[in-house]
């Protein structure tokens, strides 16, 4: 399949608790990198790479981020799934699922950014999540991959600075896959479905470049710069 079929969904909604010390006045994804909101960056990439249709799964002042995109972004076209109480991560990608044209999609976070190739992602059966190297995973928890590149499991945060890998955000999925969760109320990809998925030795990891998250006011000052380094549409 190629990215013009293939429909990205990106989580929007969250309400951004530990940015707001730093970005007090907009919806997360709405905080100002190089001048613009943060959520262009991540559209100007996905357009580059020829995805041509996104979905941004919303909650948390939905109205807002509606009326800074609009329908169209570049030559994307761009839907909306907004949710009437907090639903999770996986929560929010199960009520989308009307707005999903095909079977297989991408699912990103909207508060980071992994530099890579995403059509490598792209799998009509199989589940692929992108991983990255980090010098220190204590913060996000760290995934052990086999030497075929499967996922064997998620290790949680346990406050030790460590390096290896971590899950960047970005997945490739069925339909089939996320109707393994409820059909309502909340839940989470990373607690709900990802380790189910592992477990069953179906998901498969693909390694992407720089990484980085606006969820603090630490990481969110080094986006600034980050986003001066990184090409769009060029994994580095």
């Amino acid at each position: 399949m190629s990215p013009e079929s293939v429909d990205v969904l990106i989580l929007a909604g969250g309400l951004g608790t530990r940015l707001r010390e730093a970005v007090p006045d907009r919806p997360k994804v709405l905080a100002p990198v190089l001048g613009e909101p943060y959520l262009f960056h991540l559209l100007r990439y996905l357009e580059a790479q020829s995805f041509r249709r996104v979905v941004l799964l919303l909650g948390h002042r939905a109205e807002e981020v509606m009326a800074t995109v609009g329908t169209t972004f570049g030559s994307l076209e761009v839907a909306y799934s907004v949710e009437s109480s907090p639903l999770g991560t996986g929560g929010a990608v199960r009520h989308a699922l009307p707005q999903v044209q095909n079977d297989c999609f991408l699912v990103l976070n909207g508060d980071s950014f992994c530099a890579g190739s995403y059509s490598q992602l792209i799998s009509p059966t199989q589940p692929r999540i992108l991983v990255t190297s980090v010098a220190d995973t204590s913060r996000y928890g760290s995934v052990q991959v086999d030497s075929s590149l499967r996922v064997r499991s998620f290790s949680e945060k346990n406050g030790k600075s460590t390096p290896g890998l971590i899950n960047a955000g970005v997945y490739g999925l069925q339909r089939s896959q996320v109707t393994l969760l409820p059909a309502s109320g909340p839940a989470s990809l990373e607690q709900h479905l990802l380790p189910v998925l592992a477990n069953r030795g179906e998901l498969l990891a693909v390694h992407g470049g720089r990484f980085i998250d606006i969820g603090t006011p630490a990481s969110y000052r080094e986006a600034q710069t980050f986003f001066h380094e990184v090409a769009d549409g060029v994994a580095v």
